[in-house]
């Protein structure tokens, strides 16, 4: 019976749908926390990005600067650094979404991806900032 609707599918030209509904596998990810999730949903994406935040910042003119000259939070000028310091990352790595069309970042090392290829911006976001 089984051939024969499959011999009948194919004289009518019935496989086109067929493969229309097939089912495809969607990729397994699982991320660590909620907090790591930097743009985007972990519950619809097309690409995913992983940035190393402590390499980042330390490539960030403002931030070295807070570094260099040891400032805490007592200081006026390091919240001013700061803020800055926290632009700057959150404008390139707009910058660098929108580029690459990632529409997920994490932060390193807080996910795993099964099927899916995780792309690593740390390198293209300290060159950019520098």
């Amino acid at each position: 019976m089984k051939t024969l609707i499959i011999a009948v599918s194919l004289f009518f030209g019935v496989t086109s749908q067929l493969e229309a509904h097939a089912i495809k596998l969607a990729p397994r990810v699982s991320i660590s926390a909620k907090g790591n999730i930097l743009r985007g949903s972990s519950h619809s994406f097309t690409a995913i990005g992983s940035v190393d935040r402590k390499t980042v910042f330390q490539s960030i003119p403002a931030y070295q600067q807070i570094q260099r000259e040891r400032l805490n939070r007592t200081d006026p000028q390091y919240h001013f650094l700061l803020a800055k310091a926290n632009r700057d990352f959150n404008q390139t790595l707009d910058r660098i979404c929108k580029h690459y069309k990632l529409d997920l970042i994490v932060e390193k090392g807080s996910i795993r991806a099964v099927g899916i290829k995780v792309y690593d911006v740390t390198g293209v976001m300290s060159r950019l900032l520098l």
